[in-house]
Formats: C-alpha cells, sequence, structure tokens
C-alpha cells in the first residue's frame, strides 16, 4: 500500500510542477503580490505524548517525516483559502487532505490552520490494523513561505480498541527548499518499496 501512497503523491507533486508556470507565484506572498501560489512542504514531526501507544504496539516511532502539495488562493490581503494532499510516513504510512486557511500577518509572517482527514494508510507492523477515515489537523507559522514551525492532532483508530488522540509538534522546509526535498524523499521511498516487493518483503 505504501508504494501506491508515493506513486499518488508523486503524481501531485508533478502535476502542480507543470502548472506552476501558469500560478502567479510559487512561494506565497499576500494580494496584491500574488494572486495564487503552491504549498509545497516537507519536514519532521515530534510525537509529544504518546497517548495512542496505550491501543498500538511498542514499535511506533516518536518521529516521523510529512510532505504536503497543493494550491492555495489569496481572497483579498488578509486571507488566503486552499487545500493540500498530505503524506507521512513513519512506523505508520498515511495519505491525507487537507483544507488550508491562511492569515497573512505581513508580506513575511502567517498563520495557517489546517484541518482534513487521513483516508488511506497503514500499520508498521501486525499487531494492529488501522481504520479510515480519521481525522486530523494542524496550526502552522510560517516566515516568508520558506520555513514553518507547527502543532497538529491526529486521529487514531485501532481495530478492536478504540480511538486516541495523538499530539506532534514539527517544522518543516517550504517553497523551492520543500519542494525539492520532498521529490528527492518521494523517489528515494518508492525505490525502496519497489524493491520490498522484488524481494518479498511485507
Amino acid at each position: 500500500m505504501f508504494k501506491q501512497l508515493i506513486v499518488v503523491a508523486i503524481a501531485v507533486l508533478l502535476s502542480s510542477t507543470a502548472s506552476a508556470a501558469a500560478q502567479d507565484c510559487w512561494r506565497g506572498e499576500p494580494s496584491p503580490h500574488c494572486r495564487s501560489f503552491w504549498i509545497t512542504e516537507f519536514g519532521l514531526f515530534w510525537r509529544l505524548d504518546g497517548i495512542s501507544r496505550e491501543i498500538r504496539s511498542d514499535e511506533i516511532y516518536d518521529y516521523g517525516v510529512r510532505y504536503e502539495v497543493g494550491p492555495m488562493y489569496n481572497v483579498n490581503e488578509e486571507y488566503a483559502l486552499g487545500g493540500t494532499v498530505t503524506l507521512t510516513g513513519t512506523g505508520e504510512n498515511g495519505l491525507g487532505i487537507h483544507g488550508r486557511l491562511r492569515y497573512w500577518m505581513n508580506r513575511n509572517w502567517s498563520l495557517d490552520l489546517s484541518p482534513g482527514v487521513i483516508f488511506l494508510g497503514s500499520a508498521g507492523g501486525d499487531d494492529y490494523e488501522l481504520l479510515h477515515p480519521a481525522a486530523s489537523a494542524r496550526l502552522v507559522l510560517n516566515y516568508a513561505d520558506f520555513v514553518g514551525f507547527y502543532a497538529g492532532v491526529e486521529q487514531f483508530r485501532v481495530r478492536q480498541e478504540g480511538s486516541e488522540l495523538d499530539w506532534y509538534v514539527g517544522m518543516h522546509a517550504a517553497s523551492y527548499p520543500g519542494a525539492g526535498l520532498g521529490l528527492i524523499f518521494l523517489v528515494i521511498a518508492l525505490v525502496a518499496a519497489s524493491s520490498m516487493g522484488v524481494t518479498g518483503v511485507h
């Protein structure tokens, strides 16, 4: 399943890159500097309390990687609206969609609210089965659309065990650095997933 998730994410990234020329901006800025721009974020996150360890095996990692790609549109000088496709990789892997509301504090600083849902995923082991869809949300502080810091929460639904929430914090590179790092990550992950399939490792 992870291989399929990566293929979908690469397709989204390539389609966004191909259409970037038709957009007003690649790196986000408020109106009137930009009418639209692209979210391309890649970074690391760390779990804060591991609440969901109570219903999952000890194989879960305390950290993971996150990549998001999607369009944004400035509706006025203060607000932008859009959405992203999200790929996460840890001991568990997930693919989701998130809305994005951005408030421009000034030309460099902005604050994003990003609620969404994880609709595909797989666990790192056979001790438990994740159920989907599962809710997710983040609050992101951005600087110059090059770097961001965030706090978030994800719902973990485990078959026959119930539902718990995990809180986490993270940071990412955005714009050109985020797109480059994310594409490298996707290619490496796809090669690794293909290699595991060839060798029969599941």
